[in-house]
């Protein structure tokens, strides 16, 4: 196996970093997307070359709000799309995560500390309790 890396330059201020493995004959490539100020990644692509035919396997799109949280996953590789959707407090704690497996929502305290975590259907996937000398998950 021999890995290969080169990097791209575009005029616009993004960045093309692109990794490459050739494994017997097949290539296997990784490619990152940087945004235009190079702080956040736009997007992830994993292709397979065998015989001379690319092959996507996996691509991820991602968008993020004006604190450059991720608010957005895409995943456009066939044959099942899905976006993932990301909601946050105002001190960018995780409130909500909506994705292909259902709505997902957690709670903090007033401290930063998660209480609580739900899963699609609402269950409880943890309930933090909190006393004076112990955090504690149940």
């Amino acid at each position: 196996m021999k890995l290969i890396r080169k990097r791209l330059f575009h005029n616009d201020g993004s960045r093309h970093i692109g990794y490459s493995v050739h494994a017997g004959n097949c290539v296997v490539i990784r490619e990152i997307v940087h945004g235009q100020n190079r702080d956040v990644i736009e997007s992830v692509i994993n292709s397979v070359v065998s015989n001379g035919v690319t092959n996507v396997v996996s691509r991820y799109d991602y968008a993020y709000d004006a604190a450059r949280r991720r608010t957005r996953r895409g995943d456009t590789a066939l044959p099942s799309a899905s976006t993932n959707l990301f909601t946050y407090n105002p001190r960018s704690e995780l409130t909500a995560a909506s994705m292909s497996g259902g709505e997902y929502l957690y709670g903090y305290d007033s401290q930063g500390n998660r209480l609580f975590s739900t899963n699609g259907a609402g269950m409880a996937l943890a309930r933090v309790v909190l006393d004076r000398r112990h955090c504690r998950c149940r």
